[in-house]
């Protein structure tokens, strides 16, 4: 839970002018944060995910059409409101905190 939490108080995002509409299909894949090489998570298509530093496979859901809810193998649950999405970026805001991910490893 610790992790998932950190995750979260990361991915927490920086607000930027949303472009198009929220959809699962639009989060549907991986999300790296700046700097890492491999994916802090990666939502599929049919509702699992997989949490960096988790054990197995989680779940996750668009709830409220703008609120990004991560569950990991224990059930265990964040969630971050998606200001946008686009194909290359994903923008989460929660708790005072801001985030970013990219659907590419950025240096």
């Amino acid at each position: 839970m610790k992790k998932l939490m950190v995750l979260f108080g990361v991915m927490m995002l920086v607000a930027l002018p949303g472009c198009g509409g929220i959809s699962e299909k639009n989060l549907s894949r991986a999300w790296y944060e700046k700097g890492y090489s491999s994916p802090a998570f990666i939502l599929y298509d049919d509702g699992t995910c997989e949490i960096a530093g988790e054990y197995g496979s989680g779940t996750w859901a668009l709830v409220n059409g703008d609120t990004l809810k991560l569950s990991n193998y224990y059930g265990e649950s964040e969630t971050g409101k998606v200001d946008s999405v686009t194909s290359s970026e994903l923008h989460l805001s929660g708790g005072g905190e801001t985030s970013v991910f990219y659907s590419s490893p950025r240096k």
